[in-house]
């Protein structure tokens, strides 16, 4: 994990009770099961980026590294869970208790790859400053 779970929660822009996790009761390894999620996307996306044949230094970790991890962490979420967060106009409300409301969509199998593609190639865009080689020749 290159970016602290904290700073993960609220980068990821993806809410819990959406995915139907708590993230409030501790496991027994004192991690929630969305911190516990969290931790193993992130792990993966950390092998992603080695996979590519990029070094992750030790210490002082570039920007372009954690930017990298939670767009591929994004792609994760969409892969799996198929939910994107969408604003109907339709459904906004102004003054009152209720505000603006947001709605979630279930993405069908065709867009969860399509979206979360994108996401990764725009991981690996921005450590390399490049698209992809396996999109290379399509664009």
């Amino acid at each position: 994990m290159l970016n602290p779970l904290a700073d993960l929660k609220r980068l990821v822009c993806s809410k819990p009770y959406v995915l139907d996790m708590d993230d409030v009761t501790a496991l027994s390894d004192t991690k929630t099961v969305f911190g516990r999620f969290l931790a193993s996307s992130a792990d993966r996306a950390r092998d992603q980026i080695i996979e590519w044949g990029f070094s992750i230094p030790d210490s002082s970790i570039p920007v372009k590294f954690l930017d990298a991890e939670v767009l591929l962490m994004k792609a994760d979420i969409i892969e799996e869970f198929g939910y994107q967060e969408s604003l109907d106009a339709q459904q906004i409300q102004t003054g009152g208790q209720d505000g603006e409301s947001r709605t979630y969509k279930k993405l069908s199998a065709e867009e969860r790859g399509e979206k979360s593609a994108a996401f990764r190639d725009k991981a690996y865009k921005t450590l390399a400053g490049k698209i992809s080689p396996a999109y290379e020749g399509l664009i």
